[in-house]
């Protein structure tokens, strides 16, 4: 499959999941609505930035998606139905750093941004911050 192809597919799953969480009202505290709502904001921000291929979006989106909505559904959301879908995010963007030989995001814009260049300037090394997040979030839903 197609890089872009999983990145459109993904978060477009990603918003109607959201949308059912609201509107079946799954997600009843402030965090967790508040995690919905920026999920579905994010999502779209990102399929809007894929199909116009603005990259400084797109940096913007990855920045925001990667380093707030991920760590913060994992570590502060104890709705089991986020920690879930949290779970199967993470499993497949860590399965697709494997397949793709890194991140799709930052392959299709090509390495440049504001926030690309922060990541490689503070050396983050995703391939341990992923399955750390991936492990905080198990933890969290068996507990």
């Amino acid at each position: 499959m197609d890089g872009l192809v999983l990145m459109d597919v993904t978060f477009t799953i990603f918003i109607i999941i959201h949308l059912f969480f609201i509107k079946e009202n799954l997600v009843k505290k402030g965090i967790d609505k508040s995690l919905s709502i920026g999920a579905i904001i994010l999502s779209n921000i990102i399929l809007i930035s894929l199909l116009y291929n603005n990259t400084p979006l797109l940096d913007v989106g990855h920045f925001m998606y990667c380093g707030l909505y991920l760590p913060i559904a994992s570590i502060f959301s104890k709705n089991k139905y986020i920690l879930l879908l949290n779970i199967i995010m993470l499993a497949t963007i860590i399965s697709s750093r494997s397949y793709y030989k890194g991140c799709v995001m930052s392959q299709i814009q090509k390495n440049k941004g504001y926030f690309t260049e922060l990541n490689h300037s503070f050396n983050l090394n995703w391939s341990y911050i992923f399955p750390l997040l991936l492990a905080i979030s198990i933890y969290n839903y068996e507990y």
